[in-house]
């Protein structure tokens, strides 16, 4: 790569950091394979001009669901389960479930919502604190729905970069995300830099990463020595029907 492609930041005064270290070292892992994936596909796909993170949300948590599976954990996307608004039970749409199978010992539920971030230099620093902070709020709203079936729960936001010229600070607009991120009490940033000759040469010329801002919810899985409260995202009824939790 022409340039540092990658950038993992975690959120020093959260919480998160102090009392979750060991899933800190697993979400860094699936962090850091999820780029790698997005560097594979961007490699292959570099004679058809086609950037991978372009395309919707749900294409975007596939790519983390691939990357999952590189960090001894079972991904489970798109599916139908039982959530809960103001008391009221109704069978919606998760976005994905992560278990790490690595000692049974954690098992992560994410509602993810997408975000185009600009990366022009003007007014960007006012600017991506207002664009992350209302697909964020609505991914922590989904977060709430699901929280009943989990221990741990993430608020993720999926961003994609765009409206980049030749002459894009990529240093500046990382630090102009981070502190976004930090003033909206995010417990990560991680962005992801396509290298610069193939986005350049793609369809999307101005669309040069993506990033991923997220917030947990809940307390570590392993804290009492217990199991996940979530296993299985589906069940089935006694009558033989496709139920749900």
């Amino acid at each position: 790569m022409s340039k540092v492609n990658f950038m993992l930041r975690w959120n020093e005064a959260s919480l998160f950091r102090k009392n979750h270290p060991r899933h800190i070292y697993k979400l860094g892992r699936l962090l850091r394979a999820w780029n790698g994936v997005l560097e594979e596909y961007e490699g292959a796909w570099r004679k058809v001009k086609i950037l991978p993170y372009i395309y919707n949300e749900q294409a975007e948590i596939g790519l983390l669901a691939t990357a999952a599976r590189d960090t001894q954990s079972l991904p489970f996307i798109e599916f139908s389960t039982q959530k809960i608004i103001n008391g009221k039970r109704y069978v919606g749409r998760a976005d994905l479930e992560i278990y790490w199978t690595e000692k049974l010992d954690w098992c992560l539920g994410i509602e993810a919502k997408p975000a185009s971030i600009s990366c022009s230099s003007r007014r960007r620093n006012k600017d991506l604190f207002f664009i992350i902070q209302e697909p964020l709020e609505e991914a922590r709203k989904c977060v709430k729905t699901i929280k009943k079936h989990y221990v741990d729960c993430m608020a993720l936001v999926i961003g994609l970069l765009n409206h980049a010229s030749d002459d894009f600070n990529r240093k500046q607009f990382c630090k102009d995300l981070f502190d976004a991120a930090w003033r909206l009490k995010a417990d990560f940033c991680v962005i992801h830099f396509c290298d610069d000759e193939i986005w350049k040469n793609s369809w999307d010329k101005d669309c040069p990463g993506i990033a991923l801002i997220g917030k947990l919810y809940g307390k570590r899985a392993s804290k009492r020595g217990k199991a996940p409260l979530s296993f299985f995202p589906l069940s089935f009824d006694r009558r033989g029907g496709q139920g749900v939790r």
